[in-house]
């Protein structure tokens, strides 16, 4: 009996280690869990703040031949310009390196979203000129009603 006493004594003192080493496991875990999701959290906020959503970035980085949209192209512009001027903000703070970076990926997007609205602006005006210049034609001939 005294034996058996000693041997259950034993395993239960066992049983009592094994549980503690896995109870500061899981207090580890979750605390490193905690962590990963203010990580994350944080991550996300960046992110909102210093980035782009898809949409913005296909437009920026759109083919210069490609069909484009004016209205997506000025928000994408302005978001760009946002993201530029709250990066400069970080420039105080302990965090200049990730403002640079930050600031020197904007003015590339920036420098993409100038030259499509001038490619843009160029294609309306070409348009312009071709119906002005069809316009003065008709004016020309003396036919006002386009007919001609």
């Amino acid at each position: 009996l005294c034996e058996a006493c000693g041997s259950i004594s034993s395993r239960l003192q066992d049983a009592r280690a094994s549980t503690e080493v896995l109870l500061a496991q899981t207090a580890r875990l979750r605390s490193e869990a905690t962590l990963n999701e203010q990580r994350s959290n944080l991550a996300t906020a960046f992110t909102k703040t210093f980035g782009l959503t898809p949409e913005q970035e296909a437009v920026l980085n759109a083919p210069a031949d490609g069909e484009m949209q004016v209205e997506p192209l000025l928000e994408a512009l302005w978001r760009v310009q946002e993201a530029h001027e709250r990066a400069q903000s970080l420039l105080d703070g302990p965090h200049q390196a990730l403002a640079l970076q930050v600031i020197a990926t904007m003015a590339a997007h920036e420098e993409r979203a100038y030259a499509s609205l001038y490619r843009w602006v160029h294609a309306q005006c070409s348009q312009l000129q071709t119906v002005t210049a069809a316009g003065c034609s008709f004016v020309a001939a003396g036919c006002y009603c386009g007919c001609c």
